[in-house]
């Protein structure tokens, strides 16, 4: 019979090793094709001559940061959905509601592996290792392979899924229902701001919240605490052409150099645990400064030294003063 045949077909090909070795060699070939060609960008970049912290998670800051998948604004949705995540698949796998091809797991093993060992800093490079987790939980769904049953367990596993999805979406709308205005509100303080003028950006310590158990999140940030608008300061240099110390300028990452002597002010600015008072150490390189933004509502008393700043503007979002030139 066809079906007799096939197998037998099947059978030769297992018992000659000329065709594994030529498909084995030629996964290997197309594997060294993927690494070859980051290598060569590796070796003519900035990137094998860059120095930075080499740093570790602590076995807690790894098992935070395998949650980076199904970070959203609300920690307990986010840890179930984690928990979720990780027990459809292994309750699915042992009850035979479907499979994961012995190739998959070996590649999701290996994405593992890379986020457990990698540091999460290197060569300028952040949150290395959490990037791998990300590629495993992109990964799975790809490699379920649902076995041809109609099992009312499916049903339910769709059901949860798609429920979950919704909550989480409608947690996101409700989050970010408010940045428009803030967004505007933070155009509004940064609107007399000119070409040309270099503007020294600040963020006060954020209040923290009761508990992040029980507090929704804002836009500004996730339920772990990751910070999301650090870079907003960057509308300075989009909309206004004006200068800001925190440029993507990492030789690392971005082909962009920063002349001097703006590049001694930024190395100064970011070794500086107090930039606003280094406004006053007489450093040639500080005169520079025009505008000092201070990230966050208005500064309470004794939180910055205002001593020769003027305030320009200011809301909710941030505040902005002048620098006084005597002070420079």
């Amino acid at each position: 019979s066809k079906q007799n045949s096939g197998r037998d077909r099947v059978n030769q090909n297992r018992s000659r090793p000329g065709p594994v070795v030529i498909g084995i060699a030629r996964r290997a070939a197309l594997m060294a094709v993927i690494f070859v060609i980051p290598a060569i960008l590796y070796f003519i970049s900035n990137l094998k001559t860059a120095t930075g912290i080499l740093g570790f998670r602590s076995l807690t800051g790894k098992a935070e940061a395998s949650l980076t998948p199904v970070l959203n604004y609300l920690w307990p949705l986010d840890l179930a959905t984690g928990l979720i995540c990780v027990a459809i698949p292994i309750i699915g796998v042992a009850r035979r509601w479907f499979t994961i091809p012995f190739q998959a797991m070996l590649a999701l093993a290996a994405f593992l592996l890379l986020f457990l060992i990698l540091p999460h800093g290197l060569k300028g490079t952040y949150d290395l290792d959490t990037r791998f987790i990300v590629m495993a939980a992109a990964f799975l769904p790809a490699a379920i392979v649902a076995l041809p049953s109609r099992s009312q367990a499916q049903s339910a596993i769709f059901g949860l899924l798609a429920a979950l999805f919704l909550v989480r979406m409608t947690i996101v709308t409700t989050v970010w229902n408010d940045w428009s205005a803030d967004l505007a509100g933070f155009r509004r303080v940064i609107a007399s701001v000119k070409p040309g003028d270099v503007v020294l950006t600040v963020r006060l310590p954020r209040p923290t919240p009761p508990s992040r158990w029980l507090t929704l999140a804002t836009a500004r940030s996730l339920s772990d605490g990751t910070v999301l608008d650090g870079h907003l300061p960057a509308l300075l240099v989009i909309e206004h052409r004006a200068w800001w110390p925190f440029l993507f300028d990492n030789p690392s990452q971005q082909p962009i150099e920063t002349k001097e002597p703006f590049h001694t002010l930024t190395e100064l600015v970011d070794a500086s645990h107090d930039p606003i008072a280094s406004l006053a150490w007489g450093v040639p390189v500080m005169r520079l400064v025009t505008h000092v933004l201070v990230m966050g509502a208005a500064p309470g008393p004794g939180m910055i030294d205002t001593e020769g700043l003027t305030r320009v503007a200011g809301n909710a979002t941030a505040v902005l003063f002048s620098v006084d030139p005597t002070r420079r």
